[in-house]
C-alpha cells in the first residue's frame, strides 16, 4: 500500500486528508478537521472515494471501561474503589462512610462529595475543642485539618494508586494483557474527550495520545487526579450561626449582651469552622478551569458533525464540560448516546435535549453495537 502524494482533497467543498491508496487506486482517507489555512491540493470526484464523512468526537465516560468484553474488562468502577479503601485504606473509608450517604451506591461517588453531614464531622471534632488549655487551642484545628485532609487530597492519593496497576494484589486495577478479537472498532481518526483516568483508549485501542484530551489527568503521569463536586464554595452559603443582638436593649444591656457573647466565644471552635470550611474549596471541580486549561482540544472540536458518548451518565457534576461541546460542534451534528438499561434512556435523552440539541439529532445505542461498527 503506497502513500498518496497530495496531503489533501476536497470533496463538494469538504477538506480531507488523504492516508492511503489501496490496491485499486481508490483513495482511503480521514477527514481532517476544517482549519481555514488548509491548502487543498486535488479535487477528486465524489464517487471514486472510500467515503468516512463524519468528521467525529468520541466523549469516553468510565463505563467504556467497564462494558464486560468477556470478563476482561478491568473493573474501573467507585464501587470497586471502595472495597479497595475499605481493605487497604480504612482510616479514609470510615471516614467517608460515616459523613456521607451513598446508601451502598458507590456509583454516585462524585455527587454525594457535594452532600458532606457537616454536623456529624462537627460532633465528631468537639472531642478535640479545649479553649480551657492555650496549649491546646490548636488541637482541633489540626484534627479538623488531617480530617480534611482524608477526605480530599488522601482519597485523591488513593484514586491515583488504585488506578495505577500496581496495586492490584491489594484489590487495585488489573490489566490484562490485550483485549485481542472483543474490542471496538474504535475510529482512529476521531477525537477523543475521555473522563477516565486509564490509558485503555492508548493501551488497547491504539488511539494516538495527540488525538486524547484527559480531562481529569490520566494515570501514570507525573499530576493530580481530579475529583470533586460541582458546587462552587465561592456561591455557597455556609451559615455562620452567630447570635443576634435582641431589639431596644439600653445601652447598659447592649454592653452586657456583648460581655455574656464574649464569654461564650469560643477560639477552637472559629479555628474549626475554618478547617471544615476548606472542605468545600479542596473538593471543588472548577469545570470553568478546567475547560481553559484544555481550550485547544475544545477549539479543535469546531465544526465537528458527529458527536458519539459512550459509558457517561451524563451527570449534572459533569454537564458544563458537554455545553461547551455544544458551543464548538456543528449545529446540526449528529449526537449518539450508550445506554446500558433501558431505565437510563430517557434520561439520557433529555440530558442531550437540555444543552439544545434538537430531538432527531439524537439516537441511543448499547455500547456493544456502536454507529461507527
Amino acid at each position: 500500500m503506497r502513500k498518496d502524494r497530495a496531503s489533501f482533497i476536497s470533496v463538494g467543498g469538504t477538506p480531507y486528508e488523504i492516508t492511503s491508496r489501496d490496491r485499486k487506486g481508490v483513495l482511503e482517507y480521514s477527514s481532517a478537521w476544517p482549519w481555514s489555512d488548509i491548502a487543498l491540493s486535488k479535487n477528486l470526484n465524489k464517487d471514486k472515494i472510500k467515503m468516512i464523512s463524519k468528521q467525529t468526537l468520541c466523549i469516553i465516560g468510565n463505563g467504556f471501561d467497564l462494558y464486560d468484553w468477556n470478563g476482561k474488562t478491568p473493573n474501573t468502577s467507585y464501587k470497586c474503589f471502595g472495597e479497595y479503601l475499605k481493605d487497604n485504606e480504612p482510616e479514609i473509608y470510615d471516614a467517608f462512610a460515616k459523613h456521607f450517604s451513598l446508601d451502598g451506591n458507590w456509583g454516585n461517588f462524585e455527587t454525594v462529595l457535594s452532600e458532606p453531614d457537616i454536623e456529624s464531622i462537627w460532633d465528631y471534632l468537639r472531642n478535640y475543642m479545649d479553649d480551657s488549655n492555650p496549649h491546646r487551642s490548636g488541637e482541633v484545628s489540626w484534627e479538623a485539618e488531617k480530617y480534611v485532609g482524608l477526605l480530599t487530597n488522601k482519597m485523591s492519593e488513593a484514586l491515583r494508586t488504585f488506578i495505577s496497576g500496581e496495586a492490584y494484589k491489594h484489590g487495585g486495577i488489573q490489566y490484562p494483557k490485550n483485549l485481542n478479537g472483543i474490542q471496538l472498532h474504535l475510529p482512529k481518526n476521531a477525537l477523543y474527550l475521555s473522563f477516565n483516568y486509564t490509558n485503555t483508549l492508548e493501551r488497547y485501542y491504539g488511539i494516538l495520545e495527540s488525538r486524547i484530551c484527559y480531562l481529569h489527568g490520566k494515570s501514570g503521569r507525573d499530576e493530580d487526579l481530579i475529583i470533586g463536586h460541582g458546587v462552587d464554595p465561592e456561591e455557597l452559603e455556609i451559615p455562620e450561626n452567630l447570635p443576634v443582638m435582641p431589639d431596644n436593649l439600653s445601652a447598659e444591656q447592649q454592653e452586657r449582651w456583648l460581655e455574656q457573647m464574649s464569654d461564650q466565644y469560643s477560639f477552637s471552635a472559629e479555628l474549626t469552622k475554618e478547617e471544615v470550611n476548606q472542605y468545600w474549596r479542596e473538593s471543588f471541580k472548577d469545570t470553568k478551569v478546567i475547560i481553559k486549561e484544555h481550550d485547544e482540544f475544545f477549539q479543535r472540536c469546531a465544526g465537528i458533525n458527529r458527536v458519539i458518548i459512550m459509558g457517561h451518565s451524563l451527570s449534572g457534576v459533569d454537564l458544563p464540560y458537554f455545553e461547551e461541546i455544544k458551543k464548538k460542534v456543528d449545529s446540526n451534528a449528529h449526537w449518539s448516546v450508550s445506554y446500558n438499561s433501558e431505565d437510563e434512556k430517557n434520561h439520557l435523552r433529555t440530558a442531550i435535549k437540555n444543552l439544545g440539541v434538537l430531538d432527531e439529532q439524537i439516537s441511543l445505542f448499547q455500547l456493544s453495537s456502536p454507529p461507527f461498527n
